[in-house]
């Protein structure tokens, strides 16, 4: 009498790994931009929100700017990804932007990274 085998055929194994290789590929990929994104957000929230609404929009810049340096975020500027918008009672700091990564020849991951923050 035959015994009957368990366990994964090759063809399973070589599945397997495709899917956790696929996942490992999208994390090393993607990782350091929500890494940056989350280093993004807490520069914003750290900004002193009492005197925010008081600073000028060049002064709000420069401090986003000095605090990105330090956190050794350089591919991305702050005029481009930071919209300033004003109002009589408050300001909002609109962080907007998206990246691009390539994945496999002609096949790109992008993500797009959208948060608003309301001073008053």
């Amino acid at each position: 009498m035959r015994r009957q085998q368990t366990g994964l055929s090759i063809l399973a194994w070589l599945v397997v790994l495709i899917v956790v290789g696929s996942i490992a590929l999208l994390t090393v990929r993607l990782a350091p931009h929500y890494i940056d994104y989350r280093t993004l957000v807490s520069i914003i929230d750290g900004l002193p929100a009492s005197s925010v609404h008081t600073m000028s929009k060049g002064e709000i810049r420069d401090t986003m700017l000095k605090r990105m340096k330090i956190n050794n975020i350089r591919d991305l500027d702050v005029r481009d990804i930071l919209e300033i918008d004003r109002k009589r009672d408050g300001t909002a700091l609109i962080l907007h932007y998206e990246r691009r990564e390539p994945l496999v020849y002609n096949v790109d991951l992008v993500v797009t990274f959208d948060r608003r923050f309301e001073f008053h």
